[in-house]
């Protein structure tokens, strides 16, 4: 089985039961020192972990000693966090310090999400009004976001063919009247709704943040402070890009002139594009 400890209010482990053992009978884990383990349905102290028959102990094990630290104080226990075992999918990298951590991990701090070891950090510039993630963030610009959108516009363009074949339809010059209206209907939402949900979902989802043509250019999308953006406002920013296109081009060609290199539908999601 594999245990995770609380050591120094930060997340310790996965170890052994006779790397556990090793590590109670040194004294460093204790019985009030907050461990987890599979099966567990959270954070609980190693006293509690032992009544409720998670945790046997050698009988070469030296009784430990009371711990020091409440456990109220831990900020793991406080934030709810529930370590994910060393095979498990998900591994995010920290906004603040970058750092790789399990994405249930991260604590909220306002209306950003930070690693444990940048909490007291983060906190105290939140205090003086420092955004704590704004100068650490290298803006894209013209021409390695228009880059992006090319190799996007090129993958729009093998999906439009591929659905024209499919359908039986002439790629140059389409005729749509000659389809049963169900199969038009499908036809139409494939052709709309797919290349409009296409960057809402890649933009939006945590791992990505970016389209395929962006993550090619190793460029992404994100809020001011440097987080992720929500699938909601990925939407949003997708709808206010065809304000910018409808504008002659000149919500795209904003960024040629803002500090921030924001378009005009970054300005109405209050999105950036960074480099990774």
């Amino acid at each position: 089985m594999q245990w995770f400890y609380v050591e120094n209010d930060a997340q310790a482990g996965p170890v052994t039961d006779a790397e556990f053992a090793q590590l109670q009978a040194q004294g460093l884990i204790q019985e009030r020192t907050l461990v987890y383990c599979q099966g567990m349905a959270d954070w609980m102290p190693l006293a509690d972990a032992r009544s409720q028959g998670f945790w046997t102990p050698p009988e070469t094990v030296a009784a430990p000693a009371p711990d020091a630290a409440p456990a109220s104080t831990n900020p793991l226990a406080g934030a709810g966090l529930k370590p994910k075992l060393a095979n498990s999918e998900g591994m995010i990298a920290c906004p603040s310090c970058g750092a790789r951590v399990w994405d249930n991990e991260l604590i909220p701090m306002g209306d950003r999400f930070v690693c444990v070891n940048c909490r007291d950090v983060t906190l105290q510039k939140i205090r003086e009004g420092v955004n704590p993630l704004g100068s650490n963030l290298r803006y894209a610009g013209f021409g390695i976001r228009w880059l992006g959108l090319f190799i996007d516009g090129i993958i729009a363009q093998i999906y439009s063919a591929i659905l024209s074949v499919f359908f039986g339809l002439s790629i140059v010059n389409p005729v749509l009247d000659s389809m049963e209206t169900p199969l038009l209907v499908v036809y139409m939402v494939l052709s709309i709704g797919v290349p409009l949900l296409y960057p809402v979902f890649f933009i939006g989802h945590s791992r990505f943040q970016a389209t395929p043509g962006m993550m090619a250019v190793k460029i992404k999308a994100v809020r001011p402070d440097g987080s992720r953006i929500t699938y909601l406002r990925s939407l949003g920013r997708e709808l206010a890009s065809y304000i910018s296109l409808a504008l002659m081009g000149i919500g795209f060609f904003m960024m040629l002139w803002d500090p921030e290199n924001r378009t005009l539908h970054d300005r109405m999601a209050d999105t950036r594009v960074i480099y990774r």
